[in-house]
């Protein structure tokens, strides 16, 4: 999911408030700097009429120091939404010393830390800076590099950091940035108007997941490896071409089905576990092994199946096909109820057609180059005297017996 920073609102000592709606699922992040103490600051957090809004956990922390100040970062992901303007009341607090805080809301953000947090000091000086973070996602992570100076009332955002908020009282300054096309390293630099004491606290941020939904595809999909795919609301629609290079697995939760205008096209393994429907009117072409399980009605294929290896169809309902399948290889078809045909099937190789207990009607043509095997346990009903032929399937015919 794509990062982006969306508002900052200063806390004034009991209370922030933030210039627009937040909107439920984004993160918020808080920055704490205290002074003239090493403990730990408590009720971290955010309420609405004395009502806790949000859970906060702690990202890291500079060294605790009473003299020269102590930066902590506090996470909530997921938040509650709030109308614009909504006042959070805030009760951090230390035993001693004086607290500061600040709120910054981002959508896309994590709690997960990419890499180690890295932290910078020094006793004089303008230049500011912590160790350099590297982070393991060369896209969508957020930077963060929080600063304190006791001797500073402004500071300068570093390059390729955006200022976000400058707390002049307690000598505080907040700079992200968001990678894009890198992994690092970053070093979080900011300039100080005055030199004194500083300390400087980095993190990297990981962006969120991606939202269930399902993808829609108009365009290629070309995978050289292993393309894994869960889907738990809406399934995809195709309509263009997918080709993958070694194990394609789809899993569909979906209330409807996958709908395929296009082209799949898979050298290896298609395994397609659906509890829904299926749709095709465009073509399957398989290298390999094609093993869909379907749980509810069968699939209605009206363009074509290409399978180089074994086509394996375990199908609680009944297969409509009003196209072509055509296996080099074995197509071994499990049906629970009927199979129905207007097409043809052409096997080089093995097919053995298992149905409990139906019957199998089929108006086209089966072309067997290898061996037949139909079992049925309930009365078979064709439409007619089989026709055998190799028509559409050069080199191919029956040996065997019907």
């Amino acid at each position: 999911m794509a990062i982006a920073f969306v508002q900052a609102g200063a806390w004034n000592g009991s209370a922030v408030a933030m210039g627009s709606a937040q909107t439920a699922g984004n993160t918020n992040i808080i920055v704490v700097t205290t002074w003239g103490t090493t403990a730990t600051p408590a009720n971290v957090g955010d309420n609405i009429g004395g009502t806790p809004q949000n859970t906060y956990t702690l990202i890291g922390n500079t060294t605790p120091d009473p003299t020269f100040g102590t930066v902590y970062l506090y996470i909530a992901t997921g938040i509650k939404a709030n109308a614009a303007g909504a006042v959070l009341l805030n009760s951090i607090t230390v035993t001693s010393g004086t607290v500061q805080s600040e709120f910054f809301e981002y959508s896309g953000v994590s709690s997960t830390k990419d890499g180690t947090i890295q932290t910078g000091s020094g006793t004089t000086g303008t230049a500011m800076a912590h160790a350099n973070l590297t982070t393991t996602a060369s896209t969508n992570d957020l930077v963060i590099s929080v600063g304190v100076n006791g001797s500073a009332s402004s500071f300068t955002q570093g390059s390729g950091y955006t200022g976000r908020w400058t707390q002049s009282s307690m000598a505080a300054y907040y700079e992200d940035q968001i990678i894009t096309n890198s992994t690092g390293p970053f070093t979080g630099t900011m300039t100080a108007s005055g030199s004194g004491h500083w300390v400087v606290l980095g993190v990297a941020l990981k962006a969120s997941a991606p939202a269930a939904v399902s993808p829609v595809l108009t365009g290629s999909i070309g995978v050289t490896g292993t393309q894994s795919a869960e889907l738990a609301v809406v399934p995809p629609a195709l309509s263009g071409n997918i080709g993958v290079s070694g194990v394609l697995v789809p899993t569909l939760q979906g209330a409807n089905y996958p709908v395929l205008s296009g082209n799949v096209g898979v050298s290896g393994v298609l395994n397609v576990q659906l509890q829904a429907n299926v749709s095709g009117s465009g073509v399957a072409g398989v290298q390999g092994v094609l093993a869909p399980t379907l749980g509810l009605s069968p699939p209605p294929l009206s363009g074509q199946v290409s399978v180089g290896g074994t086509l394996v169809t375990n199908l609680a309902a009944s297969p409509v096909l009003s196209g072509n399948v055509r296996v080099t290889g074995t197509l071994v078809a499990l049906v629970g109820v009927a199979f129905t045909g207007t097409g043809r099937i052409g096997v080089s190789g093995t097919l053995r057609l298992a149905f409990s207990p139906a019957q199998v009607r089929l108006s086209g043509s089966i072309g067997v180059s290898g061996a037949l095997s139909v079992t049925l346990s309930g009365p078979p009903v064709p439409p007619g005297p089989p026709s055998i032929a190799k028509d559409g399937y050069p080199g191919d015919f029956l040996s065997g017996g019907w």
